[in-house]
């Protein structure tokens, strides 16, 4: 079952019933992607929240959809909230969302309590802005980001008004967040922390998890990924689980599709070994990387987006060729010297690939991998030459 149908099958019970555990972290880490503007109470304001199960009869349910391409998944897992004994009864508060295109900031953040002393401080992932994507994406050669100075700025301020101790999580970069938030925060805020969870969020860079501070969180965090793990992969390798799930390809890192068996998740042995090779390419390329280098390509690949009128991936999939003739357009008169730089940075990645195909292919690699190499070697070329066309 998926974490709708367990919310179906398990919602009769309580908190005090079945204890919180790592599903319901993942079932308030989606929630909190929903569009709660103007519906739930900021951090600023002291009011009790709205209860979860009150949702299905606000005035402006209709704005919890406003992404079109999750509308109608999204409205079956809040029913299934809402008629809930166990997520019904909680209170959603504190809610702040943030997006600066300009300095590159998309933050958001809730809490979740119920009368009972249940507290659980859950940060939003990457929505569907460009803005989002590209922060995750700095994530990786950069600390911290905006977005994490907002996440510990927020802990410290619900911290005061939450009383007791506290769950924190998130999915994707709010898995991140949670992590790092209670990595940064001060050691009374950090030991009312009951545990951490991170649900396929991105590592961080080798020194921050060498620091005496991650030290202090290392045996709170649980962090899962799926069996195909792209972003939970990225960055600095922390010790993780692996969840069995629905689909295949990046569509696993959608929650929707984790497979839950009872109130657990149903665990994989190891990711596969495509996403094995993708992050140790991605480990290797890395450590050929400088700051500077990683800088310039996050730069350029999201200037060529923002000059092509893309602002959020909707926007790419209303009509994908004429979207790709944009981006090509763009990246074609990008100045010749900076060009060379950026085949440059390609290059290295290249490398990494073939590096590392040909250790695989000495130790009897999978023909099937072999194939996904040869497709990722076909797109570098196909980037290539579209760098080279307008020269």
């Amino acid at each position: 079952m998926n974490i709708i149908e367990y919310a179906q099958k398990n919602g009769k019970y309580t908190f005090s019933d079945k204890e919180f555990n790592v599903v319901d972290s993942l079932v308030l880490s989606q929630l909190s992607y929903l569009k709660f503007d103007e519906i739930i109470p900021g951090p600023s304001k002291n009011e009790d929240g709205v209860r979860i199960s009150e949702l299905n009869k606000h005035e402006k349910k209709a704005t919890l959809f406003r992404d079109e391409r999750y509308a109608e998944i999204n409205g079956k897992f809040l029913d299934a909230l809402c008629a809930s004994r166990r997520f019904g009864s909680l209170y959603l508060n504190n809610f702040i969302d943030v997006i600066d295109e300009i300095l590159d900031i998309q933050f958001s953040a809730m809490t979740v309590t119920d009368n009972s002393g249940f507290n659980y401080v859950v940060f939003r992932g990457t929505d569907d802005s460009v803005v989002g994507w590209k922060e995750d994406l700095t994530m990786t050669f950069k600390a911290p980001v905006p977005a994490q100075k907002y996440s510990l700025e927020y802990l410290k301020k619900v911290a005061v008004k939450i009383e007791g101790d506290f769950y924190v999580g998130g999915h994707s970069k709010g898995g991140n967040l949670a992590v790092y938030s209670a990595m940064t925060c001060s050691d009374e805020i950090r030991d009312r922390i009951i545990h951490i969870y991170s649900h396929d969020g991105p590592g961080f860079r080798t020194e921050l998890v060498k620091n005496s501070e991650y030290k202090k969180i290392t045996n709170k965090i649980t962090k899962l990924v799926p069996k195909a793990a792209v972003v939970g992969m990225m960055g600095n390798m922390e010790k993780y689980e692996v969840v069995d799930c629905e689909k295949i390809g990046v569509m696993q890192h959608n929650p929707y599709n984790w497979i839950v068996d009872g109130f657990d998740f149903r665990r994989a042995e190891h990711i596969s070994g495509y996403s094995s090779f993708q992050a140790d390419v991605l480990s290797m390329w890395a450590s050929e990387m400088d700051d500077e280098k990683w800088s310039k390509l996050t730069d350029w690949i999201f200037g060529i987006v923002s000059e092509a009128g893309i602002t959020n991936l909707n926007d790419l999939n209303e009509d994908k060729w004429k979207t790709l003739k944009q981006l090509v357009n763009v990246a074609g008169n990008t100045d010749n010297a900076f060009k060379e730089e950026i085949k440059g940075i390609i290059a290295l990645f290249n490398g990494s690939v073939s590096t590392l195909a040909k250790e695989g292919a000495k130790e009897g690699m999978h023909s099937a991998e072999q194939s996904l190499i040869q497709a990722k070697d076909n797109t570098i070329e196909f980037i290539k030459g579209k760098l080279n066309e307008k020269q």
